[in-house]
């Protein structure tokens, strides 16, 4: 089906518009992330699909659902700097999920127990590690001190289906 998606978006059909192919290629990618995470995470052809599908959505702010996936592919995978990369751009979105950051924190946390070479087979030295964890604490502290919950609230319904619709770059 995500193979399906991809290809769709690339025919210049009678009813093709940028927002329709936008959305065939989040969905795509999409899917092939649920793929990576619950059916099979060495499947070769998701791995490329996703490589594929981000640098063709490049151009885009991807909605807040499948940046929470992406960092968390990345992390499995370990490319922890990707992860880091895609963890950061969720961390002052209104739409990310609600555990963002106790998420973040135990990914750091887990990668400061990891070996000096995984970390740098991750393309993310040790101290980049300790400056992640110490940035998302000092988020944590600062919500608290202004009263803000721990975490991001959801607001707005689902966000995903929206600007899968759209093709909202927001």
């Amino acid at each position: 089906m995500a193979t399906l998606l991809r290809e769709a978006a690339d025919l210049r059909t009678a009813d093709w518009t940028p927002a329709r192919e936008y959305g065939r290629r989040v969905k795509a990618l999409a899917l092939y992330l649920l793929i990576l995470r619950d059916e099979d995470p060495d499947a070769v052809h998701a791995v490329a699909g996703v490589d594929e599908l981000l640098a063709q959505l490049r151009a885009y702010e991807l909605p807040s659902r499948v940046r929470d996936e992406l960092w968390q592919h990345f992390a499995r995978r370990g490319q922890y700097a990707k992860a880091e990369d895609w963890l950061f751009t969720l961390v002052e979105d209104p739409e990310a999920p609600a555990d963002l950051l106790d998420r973040g924190v135990a990914f750091y946390l887990r990668l400061s127990a990891a070996s000096d070479a995984d970390l740098l087979a991750g393309a993310l030295p040790r101290e980049e590690v300790a400056a992640g964890l110490a940035e998302l604490h000092a988020i944590a502290a600062s919500r608290q001190r202004t009263g803000e919950r721990g975490s991001q609230q959801r607001r707005g319904g689902d966000r995903w289906a929206a600007d899968s619709r759209t093709g909202s770059q927001s």
